[in-house]
């Protein structure tokens, strides 16, 4: 009976993560993270979908951040990235920006240390992300936090007051979601939350 459910298991989440990556057919935002020679963090966009709205940009920092919590390992920073988030949740994202100095910057970069992240559109309401991340981001150095942190600090500065405070809103909505337990290493997790933030937010 055990093996049993342990198959069934394992064969619902064959079909989840495949039927995900069958939805995931139209990218409409893509951001390259790289890394300089001094640390500096340089975020590069490519608009894939140019009808869409600036909305795209406040979804692929939320699934950005899903993404980065659900893929880290390393403990202590994972506990860098919880504590930003409750920083977020108490302070707002201006002045949990403030707090951290690390410089990143809008530009084009040629760099092998580099993130790709891509979002892509599921339906009106969903979207859902595609990361390249190479091997040593992985590694004990803070190059996960640190991109997240770019990331954010970027879009945040180039979006309208209005999608600024949607996009604080689903921060804070995350960060309590995680504060009260939910898993970030579960692939539905994920996938949902970010969507879930966003229309919490309205």
């Amino acid at each position: 009976m055990i093996i049993l459910i342990s198959i069934l298991a394992i064969l619902i989440i064959y079909i989840i993560f495949f039927q995900y990556k069958k939805w995931l057919k139209f990218p409409t935002l893509r951001a390259i993270i790289s890394i300089d020679d001094e640390d500096n963090y340089v975020i590069k966009y490519e608009v894939l979908r140019p009808e869409l709205l600036e909305a795209e940009s406040t979804k692929l920092v939320l699934h950005f951040i899903s993404k980065i919590l659900n893929v880290c390992s390393n403990k202590k920073e994972l506990q860098s990235i919880n504590i930003f988030l409750k920083l977020i949740e108490k302070e707002g994202i201006e002045t949990a920006l403030n707090e951290i100095n690390i410089i990143a910057s809008e530009g084009t970069l040629s760099s092998s240390k580099k993130i790709t992240a891509t979002l892509r559109y599921v339906n009106i309401l969903r979207r859902g992300i595609l990361c390249k991340i190479p091997n040593i981001y992985y590694a004990d150095n803070g190059l996960l936090f640190n991109s997240m942190f770019s990331l954010l600090k970027v879009t945040y500065h180039k979006l309208s007051q209005d999608q600024k405070e949607i996009l604080e809103d689903s921060i804070k909505y995350m960060a309590r979601k995680y504060e009260a337990g939910i898993n970030p290493k579960s692939f539905k997790t994920m996938i949902s939350l970010p969507n879930e933030a966003l229309l919490e937010s309205f």
